[in-house]
């Protein structure tokens, strides 16, 4: 697989956040923007490509887990509800997408096998 790019992921797990970096992925983003009644849409979507065996064995929350390119240094602090908060506008600020599907492909030899994700 061509790879293009590096990414931290923060994991959703029991109210909390883990951030983990993941080198040598296939980041595809999209930009785009709907126009609707009430006014103009953000519409950007990322597609994600993991290859199975840099790092076997994967586990995502789709609507819950963050990616964002690059390795961000950032932790969520998870010490109260308002600090998540906080914690989250300021990775989205830099760019961070929620993660709304997660696949993962087995087909194939396993040089083949990877994750597919979906965020927007």
């Amino acid at each position: 697989m061509i790879t293009n790019a590096d990414l931290t992921l923060y994991s959703y797990n029991n109210g909390a956040y883990t951030r983990r970096v993941i080198k040598g992925v296939l980041w595809e983003e999209c930009q785009q923007s709907n126009t609707i009644k009430t006014g103009l849409v953000n519409a950007d979507k990322v597609s994600v490509y993991i290859p199975f065996g840099n790092y076997g064995k994967l586990d995502f929350t789709t609507s819950k887990d963050i990616i964002i390119r690059g390795i961000v240094d950032v932790e969520v602090d998870t010490s109260s509800q308002q600090t998540i908060s906080q914690s989250l506008k300021e990775l989205f600020k830099l760019g961070a997408f929620t993660v709304t599907v997660a696949d993962f492909k087995d087909q194939g030899s396993k040089k083949m096998w990877h994750y597919e994700l979906g965020a927007k």
